[in-house]
């Protein structure tokens, strides 16, 4: 379990490298809490998004053709089956606008409040996936620091170090920083690719709306 060797008291000695091994063992174990925490929410949110098969946009030009042809009942009962957040959002706009003839103001204010809540849904738990992509590379550093900080202060008080072993407790130290890489930078990557995955629903909600809203209503 030694990390270094300091010829001084033994008791010394060995109370420095159980609190060098505590401290690696803690910090890298938080460490392994975090990335289980952060892997288990990509998970979550890579299933979610493609049971709602966020890719599969081929039922917004089966509803427009629907809204052109004036067939409005026939676009909800399609768009009704589809668990696409656009969906939703179409559904929407065919009931106020084309259904029940509401004002524009109406409709666009009916189409963004429910354009909202959908997109919020999907952008559920991103954040916490952001915060430990940017924490667990400080966590690490911190316990790459501390862990430095105890090798150097039982040096300080040995009569002779053997520097074979002290740069082996320095990699030791080094550990925690290369877990919280090991966190980060996944973490990273699946957050940049949830969020492109949702800029991507929100442009072709954009435009599917602006296609629809401007359909004469045909009666």
């Amino acid at each position: 379990m030694g990390y270094f060797v300091i010829r001084g008291s033994p008791l010394d000695i060995f109370y420095s490298l159980v609190t060098l091994y505590q401290h690696v063992s803690s910090v890298g174990l938080l460490l392994i809490v975090m990335g289980a925490f952060t892997l288990a929410i990509l998970l979550l949110k890579i299933f979610q998004f493609r049971r709602l098969g966020l890719s599969k946009v081929q039922f917004i030009d089966q509803a427009l053709a629907h809204v052109k042809a004036g067939q409005y009942s026939q676009a909800l009962q399609s768009l009704g089956t589809i668990k696409h957040p656009v969906a939703a959002v179409l559904q929407a706009l065919i009931e106020k606008k084309f259904q029940h003839d509401e004002s524009v103001q109406y409709v666009e204010a009916e189409v963004q409040r429910v354009g909202e809540a959908r997109l919020s849904q999907l952008e559920s738990y991103l954040r916490p996936i952001e915060v430990m992509s940017n924490l667990a590379p400080l966590v690490g550093l911190l316990g790459t620091v501390l862990g430095i900080i105890m090798v150097f202060s039982a040096v300080k008080s040995a009569t002779y170090v053997d520097p074979g072993q002290l740069s082996n407790g320095i990699s030791h130290a080094l550990v925690t920083t290369a877990l919280g890489l090991c966190v980060a930078i996944p973490a990273q990557i699946g957050f940049h690719y949830l969020d492109s995955c949702i800029e991507k629903v929100r442009l072709v909600m954009s435009d599917s709306v602006a296609q629809m809203i401007n359909q004469p209503a045909k009666r």
